[in-house]
């Protein structure tokens, strides 16, 4: 439903979903579907509804697979896409910077794998949107140069890329 644009519908069978898994809020199962709410209600614009079902989903992760398994990285890049349209650009970086580093040293992914390649581009594009540098770094123009190199390697992905 949401994927044809009837988030609510979406939302009413992600909740009958959740009613029913949240007996065993461990398995996989039950935290994609929380994720999957998240997601549905970043798109909608509803971020502060969505951030809390995230920051849950990452600690049932970590949790289940550890600190450093490459779905805590997909789920960092989420938090830090909804951070960074509640406006919370420190928490945010930190978070991009987190699912790319997550997603690309893991063996699962790997640097070439279309969910470290949405984390980088993720990044690269806040990185872009923020240009104020962090409260701990100084933005130079060696910084501003990588974001554009990697956005230009993101553009050129082969078209058999899933994402």
């Amino acid at each position: 439903a949401w994927e044809r644009g009837d988030t609510d519908t979406a939302l009413r069978h992600l909740d009958r979903a959740l009613g029913v898994l949240r007996k065993a809020p461990e398995s996989a199962l039950y935290q994609g579907v929380l994720f999957n709410k998240a997601m549905v209600l970043n798109d909608a614009g509803r971020d502060r509804a969505a951030l809390p079902l995230l920051l849950q989903v990452e600690r049932l992760r970590i949790r289940t697979l550890g600190p450093s398994h490459p779905r805590i990285g997909d789920t960092r890049r989420l938090i830090g896409e909804v951070q960074a349209a509640l406006g919370q650009d420190t928490a945010a970086r930190a978070s991009l910077r987190d699912a790319v580093r997550l997603t690309r040293e893991s063996r699962e992914y790997g640097p070439s794998h279309p969910h470290t390649r949405r984390a980088e581009l993720s990044l690269a594009m806040f990185e872009l949107d923020h240009d104020e540098p962090a409260p701990e770094t100084e933005t130079t123009a060696t910084e501003t140069t990588a974001t554009m190199v990697a956005l230009q390697k993101l553009a050129a992905l082969p078209k058999s890329d899933q994402e």
